[in-house]
């Protein structure tokens, strides 16, 4: 019966073929002077994310892979019959589609079109089976569990009842269809946005597009300017065209990156900032230095001259303001123990008038000392003179994965909050002219491409920024989200028409959230412990969590899952050499049911 299917099959594909070529009906011819025209419709693979995916289509403005394999196993709808695949409720081979786009990076998917996965229609399968090496394209290897090779279209079949499908042995396109009730293979595919990719034909990889920008403080760059600088990489490159031979202001010498950029990995838009330092004078005493306590951030300071160390300390009635080695001291502890209870009060209260989403990181206490003779002297204000300050943010502050963090640095000073600095860097200038407490505090922003856009129309009236905040962080099983908000004062921006890229709200996927748990606690659990986790939305584990339980000899992996309606409780013992063989592959995650093959499954009643 499925010989005569595909004989009939065939005879359509070429009723399409021809009726593609009758008068009055155009195609659309494509220049071939893209890097990765040569790839289309071919088996060469090509990379996005890790995987591996076969190009089989692309225009101005999209490419679209396609998995080079099934990715599950599933009926095309459990309820009996065809519905259409963007339907509500929609058909069952939908979930498995979404399950697997789960597994894409959060990075990864600002990266893709229309903000999902999606089934090939029959018209477009039978445009890459008409291809010159259009049936090796479509021919896959045999999911575990399906009724035979083939793989779901989002097509109606025949029948009411049939979906059509792909025969995976041979690259036919069966149009005729398959029950939907029973279990093909699901072989999703995608499209991405060229405009944030980069396609590396060495490699033949997209990958995403990072910003690199450079700025120069106290000097110029080599042509005499001084605006920023900026350059566009793959994410996870180093960048390529670093400045060279900036130039010194007058008074200032000693320049250097605050971060090396030519040996940086960009994973993420970045800023490199080169500074020079202020020439010192061996007629004039007075030095400054920066003393942070070991749980505090650190901290480099500039802006004061020894000219002007030594006018405070004259102004200050300092005894020692003529010894030959007077100081300014600026010390940096951390307060959080120690913050008052009517200064956090003080503290939380503006914290929150910036914003919903506005958390504080850390309590710190900035004091300056005139230090000389064996004498000090305490300096709360610098006389309207101003000294800069970055405060280097602590490894505990950083953003989480698919997270960029943004940064506000307050003042209290005599009961009085005041705004002093903000960065989504590491490195926090702050201008600081008094000395008491200082509050490290910051809101997240999830990563994609909407997060930085300005607005035509502001209902903010200061006009600030909106962007993607984080309304409801992800956890193991239920996704989060995020809305578009204005980013200081946290308005939810409800007529946003003139950003297409904006939407009211964005998904923020549970699935890494699952995996990091499952990292943390392995990585954290004593030998003889078991690490236990109960799922009924994830069927497949990160490459991170074998690789952490490969570390941890002695400690126990139990997860209960449930797959197609049954549920079943696999264990992995750590350290098991069997771990060890499966990161010998590429693959960048594995499945629950495969796992399974190998330390074997026990079915439990749900």
């Amino acid at each position: 019966m499925r010989q005569k299917l595909k004989q009939l099959t065939g005879i359509l594909l070429s009723i399409v073929m021809v009726l593609g070529m009758m008068p009055g009906m155009s195609m659309r011819v494509l220049a071939d002077d893209v890097p990765y025209a040569n790839l289309k419709n071919t088996t060469n693979v090509v990379k996005f994310d890790t995987k591996d995916w076969y190009l089989i289509d692309y225009d101005d403005s999209t490419v679209t892979l396609l998995t080079k394999e099934c990715v599950a196993a599933s009926p095309y709808n459990s309820s009996g019959s065809y519905v259409a695949y963007d339907s509500n409720p929609a058909p069952t081979v939908k979930s498995a589609v979404d399950t697997y786009y789960g597994t894409i990076s959060t990075d990864a998917k600002t990266a893709v079109n229309g903000g999902g996965m999606f089934l090939l229609t029959t018209s477009q399968a039978a445009t890459i089976r008409n291809s010159t090496n259009g049936a090796d394209v479509l021919k896959c290897n045999q999911y575990t569990g399906t009724d035979f090779n083939g793989w779901w279209l989002c097509s109606q079949g025949y029948y009411d009842f049939y979906a059509a499908f792909v025969d995976g042995d041979y690259g036919d396109v069966d149009d005729l269809g398959y029950p939907v009730e029973d279990t093909l293979g699901v072989r999703p595919a995608l499209k991405l946005n060229l405009s944030s990719v980069i396609f590396s034909s060495e490699s033949n990889t997209f990958s995403l597009k990072r910003t690199v920008t450079y700025k120069v403080v106290n000097g110029t760059w080599s042509d005499g300017s001084t605006d920023d600088k900026t350059e566009t990489v793959a994410s996870g490159s180093n960048p390529a065209d670093v400045p060279t031979g900036m130039i010194a202001t007058e008074g200032y010498t000693g320049g250097s990156w605050d971060t090396e950029p030519a040996t940086a990995i960009i994973t993420e838009n970045t800023t490199f900032t080169y500074t020079f330092t202020a020439e010192s004078s061996e007629d004039n005493n007075g030095t400054l230095i920066v003393e942070p306590a070991d749980d505090a951030p650190a901290c480099e300071a500039e802006g004061l001259s020894s000219d002007d160390i030594v006018a405070i300390a004259v102004e200050k009635g300092f005894a020692d303001a003529a010894d030959p080695d007077l100081v300014l001291k600026l010390e940096v502890t951390n307060k959080d123990e120690t913050v008052p209870a009517e200064e956090k009060a003080i503290a939380e209260n503006y914290a929150a008038s910036l914003g919903d989403n506005v958390r504080i990181g850390m309590y710190t206490d900035m004091s300056l000392f005139l230090v000389g003779g064996g004498n000090s002297l305490q300096v709360t204000d610098l006389g309207g003179r101003s000294l800069t300050v970055y405060m280097i943010v602590p490894d505990n502050l950083i953003a989480p994965a698919g997270f960029t963090r943004h940064f506000i640095v307050f003042q209290i000073h005599n009961g009085v909050p005041t705004e002093v600095g903000r960065s989504t860097t590491r490195r926090i200038p702050i201008t600081a002219g008094r000395f008491s407490t200082y509050v490290i505090a910051y809101y997240d922003v999830a990563d994609g491409g909407s997060g930085a856009h300005e607005h035509n129309h502001h209902i903010c009236e200061k006009g600030h920024k909106f962007a993607y905040c984080v309304m409801q962080a992800p956890t193991t099983e239920v996704d989060g989200f995020a809305e578009w908000r204005c980013t200081q004062c946290g308005i939810y921006d409800w007529n946003d028409h003139d950003n297409a890229d904006a939407r009211e709200t964005v998904t923020l996927s549970a699935y890494p959230v699952f995996n990091d748990t499952l990292e943390k606690n392995i990585k954290a659990a004593e030998a003889g412990a078991t690490v236990s986790i109960e799922t009924k939305r994830w069927v497949s584990v990160r490459r991170g969590v074998l690789e952490a339980l490969a570390e941890k000899p002695g400690v126990t992996l139990t997860v209960n899952f449930e797959y197609q309606g049954t549920g079943y409780v696999l264990s992995v013992p750590g350290g098991d050499p069997a771990i060890a063989g499966l990161l010998g592959t590429e693959d960048r995650f594995f499945s629950l049911m495969t796992l399974g093959n190998t330390y074997g499954l026990t079915a439990v009643e749900k």
